[in-house]
């Protein structure tokens, strides 16, 4: 067995690695730990939405952009979708919410033919004013979040369909170019914007070999050793695009 004394070195040791902490007591290290843990989860169970059977109806009533999760339990939803709800925590008219499935088996079997057996977390949209879902695909949460900044943005809506018509367009360039213009400026500088836009430029320049090639540079980086979580997932982010606009070709 770990002893007290073994555990607390241990959780020295990776609060040292993680946040570059060094030369504190332990006791000073276990406060923090503690303290980090509680900031992460407040924050996060604060804007994720949990609905219930009573709840659902109510919530998801067409007036509102609703993103939900039907999972087995709330720690079997998708890796992250937490944070998903804090980036669009405060967002007018976004919610992003999950639903449990063993506590709420009748419901979710009946209003969305979900057995008991089926583990897999599924992802709904509701669009502000339908009723009806739009099953997403998106296995990951930084596919999640971009799916729902395209979604909820009417710019980026409108976006949405001229990358469509540019992946398949001789001339690209002209194309790239109705694409800069939809956007005014300050949507000019959102992350999924300036990575569909520098990609469609390098491939308007370099050909659509660009994808594959950008492709592979990528994973290798986002494999390095010493390369920061954060960084990871910015270059998660970009080669979402990259198989996006694979994917339309």
């Amino acid at each position: 067995r770990v002893d007290r004394r073994q555990r607390q070195m241990c959780i020295r040791d990776s609060i040292n690695a993680e946040y570059g902490v060094s030369n504190m007591k332990q006791p000073t290290l276990l406060v923090l730990v503690c303290l980090l843990s509680l900031f992460t989860n407040t924050r996060a169970a604060k804007a994720l939405l949990e609905l219930d059977e009573h709840t659902f109806d109510k919530i998801v009533d067409g007036s509102k952009h609703v993103l939900v999760q039907v999972a087995q339990y709330t720690w079997k939803s998708t890796d992250g979708y937490d944070k998903v709800a804090v980036e669009f925590k405060g967002i007018p008219d976004v919610l992003v919410a999950i639903i449990t499935r063993n506590d709420n088996l009748d419901f979710v079997s009946k209003k969305f033919g979900i057995s008991k057996e089926d583990e897999t977390p599924r992802t709904l949209f509701y669009e502000k004013g339908q009723t009806v879902p739009q099953v997403v695909s998106s296995e990951d949460s930084d596919s999640l979040t971009e799916f729902l900044h395209f979604a909820v943005h009417p710019e980026l809506k409108k976006l949405s369909a001229v990358i469509k018509d540019f992946v398949k367009a001789e001339d690209k360039s002209s194309v790239l170019k109705e694409s800069q213009d939809l956007l005014s400026s300050s949507l000019k500088d959102h992350p999924y914007v300036k990575y569909y836009l520098s990609s469609m430029k390098a491939i308007a320049e370099k050909g659509v070999d660009f994808i594959e090639k950008e492709t592979k540079r990528l994973q290798g980086l986002s494999t390095s050793k010493g390369v920061s979580k954060q960084k990871v997932s910015e270059l998660k982010k970009r080669l979402n695009v990259l198989n996006k606009l694979k994917d339309i070709q």
